[in-house]
């Protein structure tokens, strides 16, 4: 009975959600100064004021791989993004970080959360079969470095995301070099030109790799962050648990 009233309630929170009137007023007509990347409208959280942008179905619409952000320069105080800048190339992350250091005012948040590669890549030096098996692909069963790589690098099929079939002595060998940047970029390259362009896994990021493009951008105070743990003072609705154990969490500040 329970499951059904959780059922029923997120069915109600996403038609909610979905309604233009609503959200317009609850974000000043989307001109909110909490902005969320790749975040829909069509989520199951509580009606909110934080203003959402993706490539559909959000309070916003434009590609983030390719658009700028469509706000003044110095005109927010808090972005958030969760598991979205790995569905982008890099270059095109670096532009958009470039947009959030230059719309937030000073002192400005910018929090991302993203899957931390080096931690993946940890599980399967580590023989950690329990946390790869969290991480296994639902619409395929996938054999465990290629469960790594697919952090990675993926590509959609049929709504899932789907890793790419890999020799697991290449993969051994690729990885004995222990330079994250190289096993990563390995793992991205096998990508076809079409498989990129369904926007699964074509970035990959771990605290170093993050700190160094923040830095680039102009931010300071670059810190690892937690889950419900925020140097922001208001609540961040789409905080997600279950994805802590692979994820790393960057707040910073312009």
């Amino acid at each position: 009975m329970k499951e059904i009233l959780k059922s029923i309630a997120r069915m109600i929170l996403k038609k909610i959600n979905r309604i233009d009137f609503l959200r317009k007023i609850l974000t000043n007509n989307f001109t909110s100064p909490y902005i969320a990347l790749g975040e829909k409208r069509g989520y199951a959280v509580l009606p909110h004021n934080w203003t959402l942008i993706d490539i559909n179905d959000a309070d916003i619409n434009i590609n983030l791989s390719l658009e700028n952000l469509p706000f003044q320069s110095s005109s927010k105080t808090m972005i958030y993004s969760s598991h979205f800048f790995e569905h982008i190339k890099l270059e095109d992350a670096k532009r958009l970080l470039n947009e959030c250091y230059r719309v937030l005012k000073k002192n400005g948040i910018l929090r991302i959360e993203v899957p931390n590669f080096k931690k993946v890549l940890e599980f399967y030096r580590n023989n950690d079969y329990d946390n790869l098996d969290r991480l296994q692909f639902s619409n395929v069963k996938a054999d465990y470095h290629e469960i790594v790589s697919g952090m990675a690098a993926n590509y959609i099929k049929d709504g899932k995301h789907t890793p790419l079939k890999s020799d697991k002595e290449t993969f051994e060998q690729v990885i004995k070099s222990n330079d994250l940047e190289k096993i990563g970029n390995w793992c991205v390259e096998s990508l076809t030109h079409e498989q990129k362009n369904t926007f699964g896994h074509q970035s990959f990021f771990y605290f170093e790799k993050l700190n160094d493009l923040l830095s680039d951008s102009g931010f300071l105070d670059i810190t690892e962050s937690s889950l419900n743990n925020s140097i922001f003072n208001k609540r961040i609705p789409f905080e997600r648990k279950g994805r802590e154990f692979y994820s790393i969490v960057i707040e910073c500040k312009k």
